[in-house]
């Protein structure tokens, strides 16, 4: 069997994974480096697909049914097109957005003339092993190219160091990391990357988590925000559910309560076993109405209408600025925990590539100290009508398996320059 053992570089939070081989494995399962007869391998370059001219939208990670399209469907819907799956707030599975989603006309492709030099990118919890793992592989395909090295061949950890992967110590997100690697450097992982594993619980400052390590953002009026504004739409926008389905039932009347758990079960059905009955009862109107109630939730406890977003999403606002000016954090202000930020083993900051998995809510904030105010153009949500359209969804910022990439790019200061300067292109969502 493989044993498990665990370097402890602080007693705060970090935990790397290496991974060796027992005597009792070197003699009935030896590593393929023992085996040996490899054949003849030749081994290619590494894929650039995100300087392609084109690029592959993702429509899903997971094979969901949609609903049949049942007597409600057809009598309420005038769009041929809708897809339910699409309309479940943060519980939707993470789709490919349309350039001009969130205000500006630009795609994940590179700009003519640039090169990116470095990416950094914060990829969210998915709703299984399949989206994390196709995820990864998405990302190999897009940035492989940014690897120093070739995880496919032989590497000497003494002339190039390996990436640091950060993740949470929640069980949930650490095989999310785990998957997602496995995906981007293929299995199996030993020798091809680093795995940090920052303590996710009280006494522990984690830009990841960064809820934990600011008592305010936990005070009920504060907290409790979101739930409020979208209990007030729930119990106008769902009235007429809640009549017609009771009108179904006997020896029992469901509470507006019921009907939204309802709702949440066709979603979380779904993603967990393909397909849920649940997901019939609903017209399309309704499912936007679910959506907006889950942007309710969001916008006023984890984002822009909450006024602790700016400083819990901060922590990791400051950690990217690190990455990109190589400079280490020096003061403690925030949720970043210097112990590790300050230690070049495990925050490194000549990486070409990083990936740090957090929570729906920690994006939700980050964008705010990001200052990302296209997100918010529309301004705040009503909690008595339906804002359309609308720059804030979670539907688009904090789906299952969402991700925020910001990428390095190095551009001619005027077309046909020989100069150049940096810039910094976000892409969320794909």
């Amino acid at each position: 069997m493989t044993s498990h053992p665990i370097l402890c570089l602080s007693t705060l939070a970090i935990l790397i994974i290496q991974f060796h081989s027992t005597s009792q494995q070197l003699s009935s399962f030896p590593p393929i480096d023992q085996v040996g007869y490899l054949g003849k391998t030749q081994f290619g370059a590494q894929p650039d697909l995100i300087n392609s001219a084109r690029q592959p939208l993702l429509e899903n990670h997971f094979p969901i049914l949609e609903p049949n399209g049942t007597a409600a469907h057809q009598s309420h819907s005038d769009d041929p097109d809708f897809i339910v799956s699409r309309h479940w707030g943060n519980l939707s599975p993470m789709f490919s957005l349309p350039p001009n989603t969130f205000g500006i006309q630009s795609g994940p492709e590179v700009p003519s003339g640039c090169q990116i030099n470095q990416l950094g990118s914060e990829v969210l919890t998915p709703f299984g092993r399949s989206q994390m793992f196709q995820l990864g592989v998405s990302y190999r395909q897009k940035y492989g190219f940014l690897l120093p090295f070739d995880p496919d061949q032989p590497h000497d950890e003494q002339k190039q160091a390996l990436p640091v992967f950060r993740t949470t110590s929640q069980h949930r997100m650490y095989h999310s990391a785990l998957n997602f690697a496995a995906g981007f450097f293929g299995l199996p992982l030993e020798g091809k990357y680093h795995q940090s594993i920052i303590i996710e619980n009280k006494g522990f400052n984690n830009s990841l988590a960064p809820y934990l390590s600011c008592p305010n953002s936990q005070l009920p009026q504060r907290a409790d925000a979101g739930p409020r504004a979208s209990q007030i739409w729930k119990d106008v926008s769902l009235k007429e559910a809640q009549k017609r389905l009771n009108q179904l039932v006997s020896g029992i009347q469901f509470s507006i309560s019921d009907i939204n758990t309802m709702q949440a079960l066709c979603a979380y059905e779904s993603v967990a076993l393909g397909t849920s009955e649940f997901c019939d009862l609903f017209t399309p109107g309704e499912w936007k109405d679910f959506t907006y109630a889950n942007d309710l939730e969001f916008w006023y406890s984890s984002s822009f209408g909450n006024p602790d977003s700016a400083a819990l999403g901060a922590g990791w606002a400051e950690e990217l600025l690190a990455r990109l000016t190589q400079i280490s954090p020096t003061t403690g202000m925030t949720s970043i925990n210097l112990t590790l930020d300050a230690n070049p083993v495990t925050f490194p900051l000549d990486q070409s590539i990083y990936v740090d998995a957090t929570h729906d809510t920690v994006l939700t904030a980050i964008v705010v100290a990001l200052n990302l105010t296209s997100l918010a153009q529309s301004g705040p949500l009503s909690t008595d009508k339906r804002l359309e359209p609308r720059s804030f969804t979670s539907t688009h910022i904090s789906p299952f398996g969402a991700q925020l990439a910001a990428q390095v790019l190095t551009c001619p200061t005027a077309p046909g320059s020989s100069s150049t300067s940096k810039s910094i292109s976000l892409f969320l969502g794909d």
